[in-house]
């Protein structure tokens, strides 16, 4: 929970496509955690990303061999952390596409069989292929975004979308009951 604010005019921001980190039902807590300490006069700037799937996945495959370092360095840091032996070295990266949810999954493939332990727990094997998931990004456009907010109190006060429709700065407000929204 954030704290209640009495003091007016504050900028929250989630920038960078913030909001995609959380799917449907944790982004609408954590923008009821936002909408409780608002106060009237204060704004929320949300950064989205509004890029197709395709595109996303397009862009990946033109960098893959900086996507392939930067997931792996998950693995790195589960060696150091957890004390496991992932052996980052083997793994590529992976990048799915989920439909159903509207999330692109994104991670490391292992390219052959490999056995990883640690000191804590059971010695697993992984298979070629098998994807380690390293981070998500849930696709939110604004016919999504408006109604999660109004379900929270708060609405769209301006839409600015990049050039290219890409991007889009989304400036939010408290909602008033009697704004003549459902």
């Amino acid at each position: 929970p954030l704290p209640i604010r009495r003091a007016t005019g504050s900028v929250f921001a989630m920038l960078g496509g913030g909001l995609g980190r959380y799917p449907a039902v944790s982004a609408v807590r954590v923008l009821r955690a936002v909408r409780a300490a608002m106060s009237i006069d204060d704004v929320l700037l949300l950064g989205l990303d509004l890029r197709s799937p395709a595109a996303r996945i397009d862009a990946a495959a033109r960098n893959a061999t900086l996507l392939t370092q930067w997931h792996r360095h998950a693995l790195v840091v589960a060696n150091r952390v957890a004390g496991t032996d992932f052996d980052p070295e083997s793994f590529t990266h992976a990048l799915r596409y989920d439909a159903e949810n509207r999330r692109v999954d994104e991670g490391v493939a292992c390219r052959a069989a490999r056995r990883v332990s640690g000191p804590s727990m059971a010695t697993f094997a992984l298979r070629p292929g098998k994807v380690v998931r390293t981070s998500m990004q849930c696709l939110y456009e604004r016919s999504m975004l408006e109604p999660m907010l109004r379900g929270v109190g708060l609405k769209v006060q301006e839409w600015c979308e990049s050039a290219d429709a890409t991007h889009a700065l989304a400036v939010v407000q408290v909602r008033f009951p009697d704004d003549g929204q459902p």
